[in-house]
């Protein structure tokens, strides 16, 4: 694992930690967002002479989650939350591997997840938030030339991070960036870069 990615794992999983240390002493709240794909990208191979197009064309993700508290002694500063999530990623043309060989295909995947969502709160109305579950996601690929296509379900880690800004007491907007696992056979694992504006409503 790359130094940058054990860094970012590290953050996540501290500013989570801190979250859940206090999330039980507070009431619940819910929530429910969307967010469109301003820009989502799968992180597959390129071979001269095939198509190539790594971006996740109509992208995006829904999701809800259950406010669990803030940590005591940070004036709620810090809190967590457990959340729900269904994501997309259109198509990407790139090389895919398959068991024969090399061979240009067109990609996709759907899938669903559950993470830890902590909010770190640096003024009245911004707050910089980040994520880390595990996501299970179907990646289905089509091969060109009539060459059939080829699916796989996958559970991998995924992770994240983003900036909110309330516009008042319910409704807030959110900029995130999603690193999510995709598999599309038996040889070809990928993940996918999911840039996403939207916004959420707090019950």
């Amino acid at each position: 694992m790359r130094t940058s990615t054990k860094l970012i794992l590290a953050t996540l999983l501290s500013c989570a930690g801190l979250a859940a240390a206090g999330s039980a002493l507070a009431a619940d709240t819910y929530y429910a967002g969307a967010s469109i794909g301003a820009r989502s990208s799968y992180n597959l191979d390129c071979q001269t002479g095939m198509a190539c197009d790594r971006m996740g064309h109509g992208s995006g993700k829904i999701y809800a989650g259950d406010e669990l508290g803030a940590v005591p002694g940070l004036d709620d500063a810090v809190t967590g939350a457990l959340e729900v999530m269904a994501y997309t990623a259109g198509d990407g043309k790139a090389a895919f591997h398959t068991a024969t060989g090399i061979a240009q295909g067109s990609g996709k995947m759907r899938g669903v997840g559950v993470d830890y969502r902590a909010a770190c709160k640096v003024s009245e109305d911004f707050s910089l938030t980040s994520r880390i579950g595990a996501g299970y996601t179907k990646g289905t690929v089509s091969y060109a030339n009539g060459g059939g296509t080829d699916s796989k379900n996958a559970l991998g880690l995924m992770y994240g991070l983003g900036v909110s800004y309330a516009l008042n007491k319910n409704v807030s907007l959110h900029a995130d960036w999603d690193h999510l696992p995709v598999k599309f056979s038996a040889s070809q694992s990928a993940k996918v870069n999911l840039f996403s504006v939207g916004a959420t409503y707090s019950f």
